[in-house]
């Protein structure tokens, strides 16, 4: 690989080679953690029981008349089940 002005790499075919690593989906259980705003392997039931709580008074169809409100909620509510499940 060659370096060109600026920093910048390029193959042997002479494209730029972009600096973006691979994309990975989110696991499961990240996706989980990140939907109700709490940080990755929290483990803290009082602060997921909250995050639950908060998110599911905004979202819920009786109180939220969004048309995507009432799925939204079912995401936050099978997370919470998720995250407080014993294992």
């Amino acid at each position: 690989a060659k370096s060109g002005a600026e920093g910048r790499s390029y193959g042997s075919d002479g494209h730029q080679r972009s600096s973006v690593s691979t994309f990975r989906p989110l696991s499961k259980a990240t996706c989980n953690y990140r939907l109700l705003g709490l940080k990755v392997g929290c483990d803290d039931l009082v602060l997921i029981k909250g995050a639950y709580r908060k998110l599911a008074l905004k979202y819920h169809p009786d109180k939220n008349k969004t048309e995507n409100a009432a799925e939204k909620f079912q995401k936050i509510k099978t997370a919470y089940e998720v995250l407080i499940a014993p294992l």
